[in-house]
């Protein structure tokens, strides 16, 4: 009988040291996997084109600027704001956010912004009120980018807006106004 006691209690024991063998090891690994700021740069990108708030904001700095899309920079949260309403207005949205070269930190590449205009356009958070659903598609010009990022977040995005692109290519196409 105390043999098989002594049987069991080793027994036990191998399955504790094994469990916590392997739960050290998946904690090791999960903390050795740290992405790469190029893996940040296309996640970060990914997430604003299909709204996944989380991934955002977990890869997003508290000081972040967006320079270019609209008429004075947009920090974190505006451009959040920016792009929830962006994406709930407008059904058929992609971005095509492409990198294309990159340094350390410093990635360019380029978005070409389309959709089509399927639900109320909440754009009072920049002074422009509620634009009613026009049913129209648009397809805005290619747009050159760079995104940057510091210490594992993006810091900067600074976009480079053609005269007939960013928010004012999309009013303009809607016919809402703007230059074409």
């Amino acid at each position: 009988m105390k043999a098989i006691n002594i049987f069991c209690f080793l027994i036990m024991l191998c399955i504790v040291t094994t469990t916590f063998a392997q739960n050290s090891n998946n904690q090791s690994n999960k903390k050795s996997k740290k992405m790469t700021n190029l893996e940040i740069a296309l996640k970060w990108g990914e997430s604003t084109k299909v709204g996944d708030w989380n991934t955002y904001n977990a890869l997003t700095s508290d000081d972040f600027q967006l320079i270019g899309p609209a008429p004075e920079p947009l920090g974190k949260e505006a451009y959040m704001t920016m792009l929830k309403s962006l994406l709930a207005a407008n059904s058929q949205h992609d971005n095509n956010f492409e990198m294309t070269s990159h340094s350390e930190n410093v990635f360019s590449g380029h978005v070409q912004m389309e959709g089509k205009h399927t639900g109320n356009w909440d754009l009072s958070f920049m002074g422009m009120g509620v634009i009613s659903p026009t049913n129209k598609s648009w397809k805005n010009p290619k747009e050159s980018l760079t995104v940057t990022v510091q210490n594992g977040k993006v810091v900067k995005c600074e976009v480079e807006v053609p005269a007939n692109g960013g928010l004012a290519g999309i009013m303009s196409q809607l016919g809402l106004g703007g230059k074409n």
